[in-house]
């Protein structure tokens, strides 16, 4: 154990580090037809090994210190598979990792999220009324409504908003801020809508994050639930005060951290909010909840779909819009992750393009000074007058 908290902390090796593994494989963009004997060792990290030979509390340290234990080695096995018949190791990934929603798995994943051939539908959806601390699942109809609203088949538009048929009358479901509301809008109808699970395996979407607090013990005295959407400041700000049970947009770098969470499914994450806590508050991506240590900060964590312009002239571009500004004019879709290859393929063809023309111009541009440099006798006569005078 010495050895490797002295390599990973004092010689500051990766902690993703591999063995050697053949130089054919490593250097060739193909897998097929490849000569080489696949060794176990090849390409394996320390936590292969540890994993391997049953050492947990060697495996707690490298993964504490982000070792990835989706990663393959040549005979593409990762960590997880080389755990064999180590109960211990097992337990503690089955603690540590997300297995699911609304379904569990029976054993260990072996792919991060963003690995996934195909999107799995894992996920529950919730509604939490305003003026109520709780929230309540949806019926599996109205889930099963929320779930197709939110994949966009290439034929079908997005619906901004839906309606769910309920026993006690109809609701308007806003896909675009998740929130739901009745035939009359006032607050007892009114509800914050979210959809635990990864907004990547479920619909191949892009997510911004929000954060709510129910307790803090810097709040406003009489914050009361609010269709505001506030930001948490990012400078030092007195007049900041936090309000309760309203939504704050998280910054870049927390959206960052929860979405790697999600993708590498790690239950529970330890972050830390400037100007919120001055310790880390410990979020449970599981139950979509956090809490600092003595629990007198709680509240909820939920996303909400990132959105872009499909606007014609903005196709070629990723123009991103805010969920809560007025849409009029702005025909707002998802972000995924086959649009944003599109765009980047694109992207390329384009560059492509512009090289070739880029190329094409410069040689227009050798024809144009070729022509210029065949000046007549009084076009040669002018400009040598025009330099005597300057």
């Amino acid at each position: 154990m010495n050895s490797v908290v002295y390599l990973i902390e004092t010689a500051k090796c990766s902690v993703n580090a591999q063995n050697e593994q053949h130089l054919e494989k490593i250097l060739s963009s193909s897998k097929k037809n490849l000569d080489y004997e696949s060794k176990t060792k090849a390409a394996s990290t320390a936590l292969h090994g540890a994993c391997f030979n049953g050492h947990l509390i060697i495996v707690k340290y490298l993964v504490e210190n982000g070792a990835n234990y989706f990663i393959k080695n040549q005979a593409l096995e990762t960590p997880l598979m080389n755990i064999g018949s180590h109960e211990d190791i097992k337990q503690y990934f089955r603690n540590y990792l997300l297995l699911g929603y609304s379904k569990t798995m029976s054993g260990l994943p072996d792919k991060a999220v963003s690995d996934e051939p195909i999107q799995i539908v894992d996920c529950v959806w919730e509604y939490k009324p305003f003026n109520d601390p709780q929230w309540y699942s949806f019926s599996s109809e109205e889930s099963d409504v929320l779930q197709k609203s939110l994949i966009i088949e290439p034929d079908q538009q997005f619906k901004h908003e839906i309606r769910l048929t309920v026993r006690k009358g109809i609701y308007n479901v806003s896909m675009v801020q998740f929130l739901r509301s009745g035939k009359n809008i006032c607050e007892n109808n009114l509800a914050w809508v979210r959809c635990r699970g990864s907004s990547i395996l479920n619909f191949d979407c892009y997510s911004l994050w929000q954060i709510m607090f129910l307790k803090h013990p810097q709040a406003k005295s009489n914050s009361v639930s609010s269709l505001k959407i506030f930001n948490i400041p990012t400078v030092d700000d007195s007049t900041f005060e936090i309000e309760l049970h309203s939504w704050y947009n998280c910054d870049a770098n927390t959206n960052e951290r929860f979405d790697f969470a999600m993708n590498y499914r790690q239950k529970v994450v330890a972050l830390s909010l400037d100007f919120i806590s001055d310790k880390s508050l410990t979020f449970n991506l599981q139950a979509f909840s956090f809490s600092n240590n003595k629990e007198t900060i709680t509240g909820f964590i939920r996303w909400i779909p990132k959105l872009i312009s499909n606007n014609e002239e903005d196709r070629s571009k990723l123009k991103t819009i805010d969920n809560f500004s007025a849409m009029t004019n702005l025909n707002p879709i998802p972000l995924t992750k086959k649009y944003l290859q599109q765009i980047a393929t694109a992207t390329d063809i384009n560059l492509t393009k512009d090289d070739e023309l880029l190329e094409d111009r410069n040689g227009d541009d050798a024809t144009s000074l070729g022509f210029s440099n065949d000046l007549d006798d009084d076009d040669d006569t002018s400009l040598t007058n025009s330099d005597e005078v300057n």
